[in-house]
């Protein structure tokens, strides 16, 4: 989408595709120490509430991210979650609703501080290509003020062997509003992730 960027590569899941929630964050922080203006996070899980709350961890990541003033794009998960079910499982007792980490980050009442200053965070869900949403996207739910769609099915990819592959899901559409931004932060250099 921006084809004239920079790319930094942030390696935050292993060879076998699991990650932690605090390579994730250590990832989102490296990028902003080395000023990242667009972030694209095509990753996500349950809401660990003992990730988000952790001022050892989160808050200090965010603090980076919003001073560096910069764009995160994350992909809203693949589950057909509204983001409005309530849920008593332990996993969901933070976050009150069955929605995706670190997606649902800006609904966190405690953290949106850092979401209403120069933070610009959106959670991506997924369209066809007649703008129909695929049952499997997760919607906007309590994320609303913080969401997007964007072309998430068959998509053409890079793969991880070098070739190509076409593949859908939120992953795929995440990437899409992460170029925008970068395109939009190409001509306005002096705005701030918030304004993009």
């Amino acid at each position: 989408v921006a084809f004239n960027s920079s790319l930094l590569p942030v390696k935050v899941c292993t060879d076998s595709g699991s990650c932690n929630p605090n390579d994730v964050i250590q990832g989102l922080s490296y990028s902003a120490d080395n000023n990242a203006k667009v972030v694209n996070i095509s990753i996500g899980g349950y809401d660990f509430s003992n990730y988000t709350k952790s001022e050892r961890y989160t808050l200090p990541m965010l603090e980076k991210v919003q001073k560096n003033g910069s764009f995160v794009a994350v992909a809203a998960g693949n589950n057909g979650f509204t983001c409005k079910d309530k849920h008593f499982m332990k996993r969901y007792e933070y976050l009150g609703v069955i929605c995706s980490w670190p997606a649902a980050l800006p609904s966190h009442s405690d953290l949106k501080q850092y979401f209403e200053k120069d933070l610009g965070w959106v959670s991506v869900g997924a369209v066809d290509e007649n703008n129909k949403m695929p049952s499997w996207s997760n919607k906007a739910g309590i994320m609303k003020d913080y969401y997007l769609v964007a072309p998430g099915v068959n998509i053409k990819s890079d793969y991880k062997d070098g070739s190509t592959k076409t593949m859908s899901g939120t992953s795929m559409a995440s990437p899409h509003v992460a170029g925008a931004a970068a395109l939009l932060f190409e001509k306005y250099p002096y705005l701030k992730g918030k304004s993009i």
